[in-house]
């Protein structure tokens, strides 16, 4: 073959080889299933603040909580009960001589929210503002109180199926909170004025309060309790030159 020959023939392979596809070296060096794979991400700062809810009504209920929880999904919580006093009866008589045996307060189980075995601690005072049954109290109502706790049990465990036995009587399941003797002798002591009626009684004695006692933390319940159930109420347990073992019910009102 001639020179230009040659020279014809390897401009046909050059041509031929040009017209051929693209081929990517080492396309087949990765397997498939390790192929990697990505995703664009933004980063940025939140804000974020805690409102507190609106104050809501917690007068002019037939239940009431009282406690303290402490939930992951909620965070922690109280509930106290503010209560009236009320006479049994105008012109209240306990007779000759009366003598104290115990103050006691007594509020009716209703229900529990939470931990059935929890403990729980609670502190009585007295109210020193009054008390108005008609007048509507808020979740974030304040009323004055005395500092000196009246009334103390603590790391109890509410009981809300067996029946309790008071003077041989037996009584549905029961919060019962004695109080101190000063008080209850204040009762049977002193001018008999103030068992004239409801006016001249919370006069002596404008109301009392249950509080939680978190000083310890918080429990993982909420008694719910019904202050105006007949059982319920501050019961004066005394005697008089005439008679033992007498007893006379202060009904509750005006709860919050």
């Amino acid at each position: 073959m001639t020179r230009s020959g040659w020279i014809l023939l390897l401009l046909m392979m050059l041509a031929a080889a040009a017209c051929r596809k693209p081929t990517l070296i080492g396309d087949d060096l990765i397997p498939p299933d390790d192929y990697l794979y990505s995703e664009r991400q933004d980063t940025f700062s939140v804000f974020t603040t805690v409102l507190r809810d609106d104050s809501a009504v917690t007068s002019n209920n037939l239940f009431f909580p009282l406690g303290s929880l402490d939930e992951e999904e909620v965070g922690r919580s109280t509930a106290s009960l503010y209560m009236q006093v009320n006479l049994p009866t105008n012109n209240l008589f306990l007779g000759n001589n009366p003598v104290l045996d115990s103050l006691v307060l007594v509020l009716d189980y209703a229900g529990l929210y939470g931990d059935s075995m929890a403990q729980h601690s609670f502190n009585v005072y007295k109210v020193i503002e009054p008390l108005y049954a008609s007048k509507l109290y808020y979740s974030d109502s304040k009323v004055l109180t005395l500092p000196a706790a009246i009334g103390r049990k603590a790391n109890f465990v509410p009981n809300l199926k067996d029946s309790v036995t008071v003077l041989g009587n037996t009584m549905p399941p029961q919060l019962r909170i004695r109080l101190t003797d000063q008080l209850g002798t204040e009762f049977t002591e002193g001018d008999t004025l103030k068992f004239l009626n409801d006016t001249t009684f919370t006069n002596f004695l404008n109301g009392l309060v249950v509080q939680p006692d978190t000083s310890g933390g918080h429990s993982s319940s909420m008694i719910i309790v019904n202050p105006y159930d007949a059982n319920s109420g501050l019961t004066l347990y005394y005697h008089t030159d005439d008679a033992d073992s007498l007893t006379a019910k202060f009904p509750f009102s005006g709860p919050k």
